[in-house]
């Protein structure tokens, strides 16, 4: 999913995919799992994010 998202930003300009897009309909559902996600990790609570991804979403400089 990383290289869909660095495509989409290369096409977009950003890492905002809307859930709403025909288009990126299944992007942008990851793209909002992975902001729930950070924010689970971020509160203590159990999480499936994991500072390796955190670092290579960062990367490609992703919004949280």
């Amino acid at each position: 999913r990383l290289t869909q998202l660095a495509d989409y930003k290369q096409k977009n300009g950003d890492c905002n995919v809307p859930c709403t897009s025909k288009e990126y309909k299944s992007l942008g559902q990851w793209v909002s799992y992975q902001r729930t996600e950070y924010k689970r990790c971020k509160e203590g609570k159990k999480s499936f994010m994991t500072k390796v991804r955190i670092r290579a979403l960062e990367k490609l400089g992703f919004k949280w």
